[in-house]
């Protein structure tokens, strides 16, 4: 038996009421909640309402998990709702005989979901993929692995979340035989990608996320190196701090360069510029020991740039400029020395500065 969870996710409650009245009777379902602002007295009686001003989402679903006695939850997108799609996920689910997370694909979205493993999860998301799924059947087991520090605010973030872990736990993600027409497959927004970043990194181990790395041997400096990524992601998704978290999480870890340029990178952002001139001048300094090796360690990643004949030209320059109290110029000239030193930046899509 499963409990469903509509989220009214921007619906009118005319939709709501439809929703409820196509599920009434179902024999695979065994109570149904809204997740809304519509009143309970629109509804049937037995249909529980929490809202959202008062409980969160996962709060709420919680809730319903702890209070129930179903296996599965289905949980409805009512914004992107169609009877034939949620009958078909609803029964298919009641015959499932394994744990596996049971999905609405989207049409005209891949039929299957694009990914089936954590290692791949970071570059799925800063794709800036659609909505991955319109609604999803999962475990109650599952869901009591979400936990209150997730970045939960719409069913789309919910779906995420959840297929995210189900990958983490080594679950099948299944598609359901009937897809979902009404959801709009434009790309997903920065806040949307934002959280989903957020959501893998809290699920998901740091070593699962980025498999390649030296783990064995340089563990630190490699934790430190995925926040740095984690962090640039964060940057580029307009997400300062959660990028300064990343940050300072590495910093616990391993003394870098790429923080400190990442560093200024946030404080342009925000309109600091002698801020960012000053890490980055900071930045070129850490770079020019890691060059040399003085800093007396083994490490994982080297810097050996190509051009150092730019780089320092770049840098006289961005110190004549500071004496001439051009600090735009200066920043111009300083971050292409240290886009020069290390390909990391422009990598990952961060090496144009914007004043």
């Amino acid at each position: 038996m499963s409990s469903v969870i509509v989220i009214q996710n921007g619906a009118n409650d005319n939709r709501i009421v439809e929703v409820i009245n196509g599920l009434s009777g179902a024999d695979a379902v065994s109570d149904v909640s809204v997740i809304g602002t519509i009143n309970q007295d629109r509804l049937l009686k037995d249909v529980v309402v929490f809202n959202p001003a008062h409980v969160s989402i996962l709060e709420a679903i919680s809730n319903v998990t702890n209070n129930g006695n179903a296996n599965r939850l289905v949980i409805i997108d009512a914004a992107v709702w169609n009877s034939e799609a949620v009958e078909a996920l609803i029964a298919e689910a009641s015959e499932l005989t394994n744990d596996a997370l049971l999905f609405t694909a989207i049409e005209g979205n891949s039929p299957e979901f694009p990914i089936n493993n954590t290692d791949m999860l970071v570059g799925y998301i800063m794709r800036r993929p659609s909505a991955p799924a319109a609604h999803i059947s999962i475990t109650t087991e599952l869901q009591g692995t979400l936990n209150s520090e997730l970045q939960i605010e719409n069913a789309t973030d919910f779906i995420m979340a959840a297929m995210i872990a189900a990958l983490n736990s080594g679950q099948q993600l299944i598609r359901s035989s009937c897809s979902e027409s009404g959801q709009d497959s434009a790309p997903l927004d920065e806040q949307s990608l934002s959280r989903a970043l957020h959501n893998a990194v809290n699920i998901c181990n740091i070593e699962e996320l980025f498999p390649d790395k030296a783990w064995d041997s340089h563990q630190e400096e490699c934790a430190a190196l995925c926040y740095h990524t984690l962090a640039a992601h964060f940057i580029s998704l307009g997400s300062l701090d959660l990028a300064l978290e990343c940050l300072q999480l590495g910093d616990t870890l391993d003394e870098s360069p790429r923080s400190l340029a990442l560093r200024a990178l946030i404080s342009l952002r925000k309109g600091e510029t002698l801020g960012a001139v000053a890490n980055l001048v900071s930045s070129l300094q850490q770079y020019e020991l890691r060059k040399t090796s003085r800093s007396g360690k083994n490490r994982y990643i080297t810097f050996n740039p190509d051009n150092l004949e730019l780089i320092n030209s770049r840098l006289e320059q961005g110190l004549e400029a500071l004496n001439k109290h051009d600090n735009d110029q200066a920043l111009d000239c300083f971050a292409e020395a240290v886009f020069n030193f290390d390909p990391f930046y422009r990598e990952l899509g961060l090496d144009k500065i914007a004043h």
